[in-house]
């Protein structure tokens, strides 16, 4: 072999071996996420108020943000990114079939940009479409009533995870969480005997799912199967609930706080970190589900936070006693899911109820 030939080869070699660390380097990066800010640079930033109170947001593909009790206890209302605010839909006369009214507390917006709403109040499971016509996806499972639906969540194909939070205390732990799937419209249950379960969230490779047990003052994580079931349950994270209980665990940060705040809310960024809204607190905290590891903690302007969710590369929060929204300016690539990943239609299921003109 020639000097030429050699020397071509060497530089091939090295070539590739560049553009292998190169594109190793980046799916490194990309896994592990933008670094968190330092919290005394994040000025917290309002971004909507009227609210009654202020809870469950969601935001569609076209930045339109939609959230519950605007103005008054049963509405969604609807803020448009050029900052229009309004009532989009009224399920105040949507009353149940047992005289119960509408509460909506949490929503999502699914691939087909309908509304996919937990109505706490009357204990249903709801669709709403861009033509306002409401539909009942679930309001019994095996004959029972749901007690009080009140966190949603999507995974990547679309199908529905959301939770009862029940009659449920820390003596008596009712609580469950079920999976509505798009293809098939049947409800199935999947975990149950929860101590108040008030926020779920789906890592964006949709193989672990997170609990928010509110009363234990944790978060449980389970790995999700190939059929969409939980299994291999544990436990993330169990929040302490004194200055000295966290020292004595070393979890330590600058100018964090603790005390007996429930957890209330989960999101994920792209990165996988878990961010967890905190009543009472006035924080959300920032976990590492791989290890349960605390990464950060950023404050808000008030108390009770009752909602996480990102939109672009901003958290938005939602604050109970303020009637408000706001925003985190983190510049953290979130984790937004609306169930995109399956393109084939679903099933509309047979029994439900529809009402136009809400």
């Amino acid at each position: 072999m020639s000097i030429f030939c050699c020397k071509n080869l060497f530089f091939l070699i090295l070539l590739h071996s560049f553009l292998l660390t190169g594109i190793t380097s980046a799916a490194d990066e990309a896994k592990q996420g933008e670094p968190l800010p330092d919290p005394s640079k994040v000025q917290p930033a309002l971004v909507a108020t009227g609210f009654a109170p202020a809870e469950g947001l969601h935001f569609d593909k076209e930045g339109n943000l939609f959230a519950c009790n605007y103005r008054v206890v049963g509405t969604i209302g609807k803020l448009t990114p050029d900052g229009t605010a309004s009532v989009y839909s009224n399920l105040r006369s949507f009353r149940s079939r047992d005289g119960r009214q509408a509460r909506p507390a949490d929503l999502v917006v699914d691939a087909s940009n309908r509304l996919i709403i937990a109505d706490a109040g009357a204990g249903r499971l709801l669709r709403l479409a861009e033509s306002n016509k409401l539909e009942i996806i679930s309001e019994r499972f095996l004959g029972a009533r749901y007690n009080s639906i009140t966190k949603l969540a999507l995974d990547p194909e679309g199908n529905v995870y959301f939770v009862d939070a029940g009659d449920s205390r820390t003596s008596n732990p009712t609580g469950t969480i079920y999976r509505y799937n798009i293809m098939t419209g049947r409800i199935q249950l999947l975990a149950s005997g929860f101590s108040f379960p008030d926020g779920i969230a789906i890592a964006p490779d949709g193989k672990k799912i997170c609990i928010a047990e509110s009363n234990l003052f944790r978060v449980v994580v389970y790995d999700l199967d190939a059929n969409g079931q939980m299994v291999n349950r544990s436990v993330l994270v169990t929040f302490p609930l004194t200055d000295k209980e966290a020292k004595e665990r070393k979890i330590e940060g600058k100018d964090w706080v603790f005390g007996k705040f429930a957890p209330n809310d989960l999101a994920f960024d792209a990165a996988g970190r878990l961010y967890v809204a905190m009543r009472g607190g006035g924080v959300v905290n920032v976990i590492e589900v791989s290890t349960g590891k605390w990464l950060q903690q950023y404050k808000t302007t008030g108390k009770n936070v009752t909602t996480c969710e990102f939109y672009d590369k901003q958290p938005y929060v939602t604050l109970e006693e303020k009637e408000a929204i706001f925003q985190l300016p983190l510049g953290v690539k979130g984790y937004h899911s609306n169930g995109s990943g399956r393109p084939t239609r679903p099933v509309i299921p047979r029994a439900r109820r529809i009402f136009s003109g809400l």
